[in-house]
Order: C-alpha cells, then sequence, then structure tokens
C-alpha cells in the first residue's frame, strides 16, 4: 500500500472520528418551554419545528407554572393545584394528580409557583397553604405531608435525604423519606426565592440582597450582607450635605451558583461574591444607554418603531433584572431590554445589546453557543454568544402578554 493512500485513509478516518466528537458534543437539541397560561412546547432546535404541544391557554388566572425533567418524563404543575407527568418524547399525558385543598382566600394567588422535586419514585411539592407533600408517583397517593403552617411560594429543594422549604422567615428541613420534621433557621428579613443547592451546600438571599450560605445541617457558614460592600449616598437637607446611607437592595432574581462564584442582583448592581469565603468579589452594574456613545444610540435606533423617537427609550426599562446565568468563565444577565456579558473573574462588561421594542419576556436560556428567549411577538430566537446574530428558531408561542409578573421557563436537553 502506497504513502498516498495510507495518507487518504488516515484523512479520512481523522474526519469520521472528528464527526462523531462533534455529534456527540451536541446532543442537547430540544427545548422545553412553558408560559404564563399554561402551554408547554417541546421544540427541536436542530429544525425549528414544534415536536408537541400541550394547549391549556388557562384564563381564569395568571399561571407561573414550571416543570421537572425526569428520565423520559416531564413532570409540571399548574396553577390550579393540577400535577400532570407527559412522555417527554410525545407528549402524551401518562398520569394526573390533583390537588384537592381549597385554593386560599386571595383570588390573586395560586396553589403553585413552583415545580416538584423527585425524590427516589416519588415527587414532592409545597403549596400556598403551608404543606409539603411527597405522592407516589405510581400510585399517585400521598406519603407523607408535612405543615410547615406558612404560605410557601416557591419551590423546595432537596439535599441528600433532607427536603428543605423556604417559608418566608424560615429555612425548614424535613426527612425526604418519612416528612418528620428535623431542623429550621429563621432569618431577619424574608426569603423570596428557592433555596440553592451547590457541591453540597445550601445558598439563599433574603429581599435587601444579604446572602447565606449553610450547610446540610442549616449551619451557617458565612453571611454575605450588602451594606458591608455598598452603600448609598443621599442630600441632607437639614445638615446640608451628603449623607451616607444603607443601599437599597431588591432582588428580582435569584442567586446564581458557579464553580467558584456566587452571583445576584438587583435593578442596579450586579455582585459577583466568592463561593468559598463570602466575600465580594467585585461590583457591576446594569448597562443603561449612553447617549454620548454613537455604538449604543445606533442599537437604539435600529430598534425604533415609526411612532418613537430616541428620547421615549427609558433608562428604566433597561435595567429591570430578569435571569443571571454564569456559562465558563461568564457571566449571563439580562432583562426585557438588554442582554449583558461579564467576566466572571473580575465583573468587567465584555458584551452587551439592547433590545427595544419587541422586547424579551421573562429569562433567557443561556448556552455555551447561544442564548434563547421569547419576545413580544411569541416568537422564540437564539442569540449567537457573540450577541451579533439573532435567528427565529420558532414562531408562535401562545402566552399572556398582559401579565408581567410571570414569564416563560425554559430547559434544554
Amino acid at each position: 500500500m502506497n504513502k498516498l493512500l495510507l495518507k487518504t485513509i488516515f484523512i479520512i478516518l481523522s474526519l469520521s472520528v472528528f464527526s462523531c466528537t462533534q455529534k456527540d458534543v451536541s446532543k442537547n437539541t430540544t427545548l422545553f418551554l412553558t408560559t404564563n397560561n399554561g402551554n408547554l412546547y417541546s421544540i427541536d432546535l436542530a429544525t425549528g419545528k414544534c415536536n408537541w404541544q400541550n394547549i391549556k391557554n388557562i384564563e381564569d388566572t395568571r399561571s407561573d407554572s414550571y416543570f421537572k425533567i425526569d428520565n423520559n418524563t416531564i413532570i409540571k404543575s399548574y396553577e390550579n393545584g393540577e400535577i400532570i407527568v407527559f412522555n417527554k418524547q410525545t407528549g402524551a399525558i401518562i398520569k394526573k394528580y390533583q390537588e384537592n385543598e381549597s385554593i386560599p382566600e386571595s383570588p390573586s394567588l395560586f396553589m403553585f409557583s413552583q415545580y416538584p422535586l423527585v425524590y427516589e419514585s416519588n415527587f414532592i411539592f409545597s403549596n400556598l397553604n403551608g404543606k409539603v407533600k411527597s405522592i407516589n408517583s405510581n400510585t399517585m397517593q400521598p406519603n407523607w405531608v408535612y405543615d410547615v403552617k406558612n404560605k410557601v411560594f416557591v419551590s423546595p429543594t432537596s439535599i441528600g435525604d433532607k427536603i428543605i422549604v423556604n417559608a418566608g422567615y424560615n429555612l425548614c428541613a424535613v426527612n425526604a423519606k418519612n416528612g418528620q420534621f428535623i431542623t429550621n433557621l429563621k432569618f431577619v428579613h424574608p426569603l423570596p426565592h428557592e433555596p440553592v443547592v451547590s457541591d453540597g451546600e445550601i445558598f439563599v438571599i433574603d429581599e435587601n440582597g444579604n446572602a447565606f450560605c449553610l450547610d446540610q445541617e442549616l449551619n451557617t457558614k458565612w453571611q454575605f450582607e450588602v451594606n458591608n460592600y455598598i452603600t448609598d449616598t443621599q442630600y441632607d437637607e437639614n445638615a446640608n450635605t451628603n449623607v451616607t446611607t444603607d443601599t437599597n437592595i431588591n432582588t428580582l432574581t435569584n442567586l446564581t451558583a458557579g464553580e467558584k462564584l456566587i452571583v445576584l442582583g438587583d435593578a442596579e448592581h450586579i455582585i459577583g461574591i466568592d463561593k468559598k469565603t463570602g466575600q465580594m468579589k467585585w461590583l457591576a452594574t446594569i448597562p443603561i444607554i449612553n447617549w454620548e456613545s454613537p455604538e449604543d444610540v445606533a442599537q437604539v435606533r435600529k430598534n425604533l418603531r415609526e411612532d418613537q423617537d430616541l428620547h421615549s427609550i427609558l433608562n428604566d426599562k433597561v435595567g429591570v433584572l430578569k435571569s443571571l446565568q454564569i456559562i465558563d468563565q461568564e457571566v449571563v444577565a439580562n432583562t426585557s431590554s438588554c442582554i449583558a456579558v461579564y467576566d466572571s473573574n473580575n465583573g468587567n462588561l465584555k458584551r452587551k445589546k439592547f433590545l427595544f421594542n419587541n422586547e424579551i419576556i421573562g429569562a433567557i436560556k443561556a448556552t455555551n453557543d447561544f442564548y434563547y428567549y421569547v419576545r413580544k411577538d411569541g416568537v422564540l430566537y437564539k442569540l449567537d454568544k457573540t450577541l451579533k446574530t439573532e435567528t427565529i428558531v420558532y414562531k408562535g408561542i401562545k402566552y399572556k402578554p398582559e401579565d408581567e409578573y410571570t414569564s416563560p421557563y425554559m430547559q434544554i436537553e
């Protein structure tokens, strides 16, 4: 066999191996998405086609409902107390569970604003009446019920054999096998978001932006006090001078945990915290339009409607934080009108993109290569990592545009 033939065979084999490797890397090509009227979609990201959809179009009240992917099923909760198990591949309904407790007295509240946990052969959830329940996924009958005795608005989480429940001013741990109380931890300020578990530790944030790292027994390992790092300056008319005051942090989205970093934010700040020590590593701000920047003004002009002018775009629309995600060495943040990418090591702003007129609905879903999001026109888009090329993925996402408090929820597999 001559050398040229051997070289040709080697190149062909190399290309084949490379091709297979590339194919394995891009396995996650299905996006599952639910909207604030209860609709659930499975969308093929490679083809832009809808694999299946379950249309609810709930009209009686808002539906801040989510889902949990478990093996070949999707377990989705609905605002009326219903939990449905879907076949992930086909969308076929496998079984249903109906929460029979009465809806709380206020019609503006709904039974679920969370997704169920999956523990062994059970799914576990909390409801607005303060009950934590374990349901056998085969029989759809309760295994146990624990009463927190306080409204529970967000999803519980699990660590080991413990279920961690946010009950407002208290974090409560119960046994996942039998529902027995283990311990609890009280806080000065309420916790607006679900606990986050990462690397065997529990992270929570209170409404003032103070973050806590806890062990599995709910012992505090460190506490980040935001006012030790951030202060505001206000003018005191009586003293005729500027005075330093505590900053007013309003945590609109949950914290995010990476390998070495905890990130949290509000309408103005994004804060990077050392995951091991709880010390602030960096402080960044959400971008606003710099009217002196030709690049910023050009971005705004590209998004103007015919009935708008430059100064009809308000900066406060830019600064409503919807999500924070850590991807590789970057922190990705989005508001309704801006996507911003920061260096996770120092908080420096690397890239930004303003999107006005047809704004983003809720949180984006970031991957290594693309950022996915739904805009007001009901279209699912993807934006490449450079923030330069936006592509339509799928048209026809149904949602309630009048409900500004709930937004689409997405997972990619």
